[in-house]
């Protein structure tokens, strides 16, 4: 895994609404019990059980793509980086809220993620660079 370090004098202590130029960045867990999609950056984990959001940081760009893997136990995020930059994408442990796996295979965008059935595999579609 690539180690990169960000450090923040804020952090998100809630947020309000939701606001989004991608259609990929908003999916419901399949146990049903959780709300996720992106917020710039950083990932937002609504769960009905708690009051407080869970927030993932990661990203260095705008997040354009999620995806849940069908047991659940996976989250993807996929972002939209600058001109000539490449872009992230990132597997985290839904039971952990841990970053497993940072990649940047695609130039400037990852457009769409999904996992397959068995949850086994990750299909990530980039941009017209790649």
């Amino acid at each position: 895994m690539e180690e990169e370090t960000t450090q923040s004098a804020l952090s998100v202590a809630a947020n309000i609404g939701f606001n989004s130029y991608s259609g990929n960045c908003m999916v419901v867990h399949p146990s049903d019990m959780h709300f996720i999609w992106a917020t710039g950056p950083i990932i937002v984990i609504k769960s009905i059980n708690k009051p407080q959001n869970t927030y993932l940081k990661g990203h260095q760009a705008t997040i354009c793509s999620i995806a849940v893997s069908k047991n659940g136990k996976l989250l993807a995020s996929g972002e939209n980086q600058a001109p000539g930059q490449p872009a992230a994408l990132i597997v985290w442990s839904f039971d952990t809220y841990e970053m497993l796996f940072r990649v940047r295979y695609h130039k400037e965008e990852i457009l769409a993620l999904s996992f397959s059935c068995d949850s086994e595999f990750l299909l990530s579609l980039g941009g017209q660079k790649d």
